[in-house]
């Protein structure tokens, strides 16, 4: 069992299906993290019109490492824009806050929440970094 700070950060691909009415951000990448170390992260962010230039974000992603451990999370947020979580420069891209609701394998009991930020160029299928700041423990 372990407890404290969680950290990770991770870099892949996203697509975005908002232009055709779904509002759905795809992202998946490779990465590593303290708990989880090397792992791959794979999740969706639906958005919902909040306001004139502000979108809510709800959400789900797992991040899983070679043995087949994962932690899985909710998302939830606001972002400022027209383009998913992500701007050109990275510098609106929102806070999106996440919550541990459990997980596989060692994780099984896992819980914790922290906040993710998403770093990206603007596009329908984009690179994109993030990074994972919260507590953690299992």
């Amino acid at each position: 069992m372990g407890r404290g700070t969680f950290r990770a950060h991770y870099s892949g691909t996203y697509k975005n299906d908002s232009c055709k009415g779904r509002g759905l951000w795809q992202f998946r990448g490779s990465g590593k993290g303290l708990f989880i170390k090397s792992s791959t992260e794979q999740g969706y962010i639906t958005e919902q019109k909040a306001g004139i230039y502000c979108n809510k974000t709800t959400g789900q992603a797992t991040l899983t490492n070679a043995r087949g451990d994962s932690i899985t999370m909710l998302l939830n947020g606001y972002h400022i824009g027209l383009v998913g979580p992500c701007q050109a420069d990275g510098s609106n891209g929102g806070l999106i806050e996440y919550k541990v609701t459990g997980g596989t394998g060692r994780f099984v009991n896992a819980r914790g929440h922290g906040r993710l930020r998403f770093r990206c160029s603007v596009g329908i299928k984009e690179p994109y970094t993030d990074r994972w700041r919260g507590t953690f423990s299992y």
